[in-house]
């Protein structure tokens, strides 16, 4: 069974003019990792809001937290608060990188009352936490290293593909996720990416790779 494949392509404020272009098969998302955020992030913010409203960019980020990374966490706070106002702004869905900040990437979500979905991407944690997510309404993409159990706790509706940095295809992970969910492929491929499904494509159901940060050039 061959799938067609819709990529949301993750691009950084560096890329923007030499990448962004509209094809029929690709779309964009538009943000700052927050291990790049530096004094200078609110320049870069306007750089990113004056592409943030084309029609083929439909996601802000990677925006959010990492406590591994020197930047701190101040600054991470800050661009993130202006990356999530600009996605309410432009009712786009937020995309979000978190690692080890849990408790405040919650926090920011209840106090700003976003009405755009947020969606953490490359989720990896356990079900607890996957549970404590959905409950307060996020979306989670699960990509190749994605948590077994995690993936059967995750609605349909709420549950996303991606492939990120992996070569493993998404035709592949689709596979293996409705494996999981002890579902059909077809059904996930009706389901899944809700968050995304407004998007103006001609192929029915393809498998929408909500991440990825392959294939810049072609």
């Amino acid at each position: 069974m061959e799938i067609a494949e819709i990529q949301i392509l993750q691009l950084f404020p560096d890329d923007l003019s030499r990448v962004i272009q509209p094809m029929s098969h690709r779309f964009y998302s538009v943000g700052i990792h927050p291990c790049q955020v530096d004094q200078n992030y609110q320049q870069r913010i306007e750089q990113l809001s004056s592409f943030a409203a084309f029609p083929w960019v439909v996601a802000i980020g990677e925006a959010g937290f990492d406590k591994r990374c020197s930047t701190n966490s101040d600054l991470q706070r800050l661009a993130f608060t202006e990356m999530a106002m600009l996605a309410e702004q432009i009712q786009k869905p937020l995309i979000i990188h978190c690692v080890k900040a849990w408790q405040e990437i919650i926090a920011l979500h209840k106090s700003l009352r976003s009405s755009v979905p947020w969606m953490i991407h490359g989720f990896r944690g356990k079900p607890a936490l996957a549970q404590s997510l959905l409950n307060q309404g996020f979306y989670l993409s699960h990509g190749d290293k994605f948590n077994p159990d995690s993936v059967r706790v995750t609605p349909l509706d709420r549950l996303c593909i991606e492939t990120d940095e992996s070569t493993v295809s998404i035709e592949t992970l689709y596979y293996k996720i409705a494996f999981q969910k002890h579902v059909p492929v077809h059904v996930l491929l009706e389901n899944a990416n809700g968050l995304f499904r407004y998007l103006d494509i001609e192929q029915t159901f393809p498998c929408i790779d909500a991440h990825a940060h392959r294939s810049l050039i072609c």
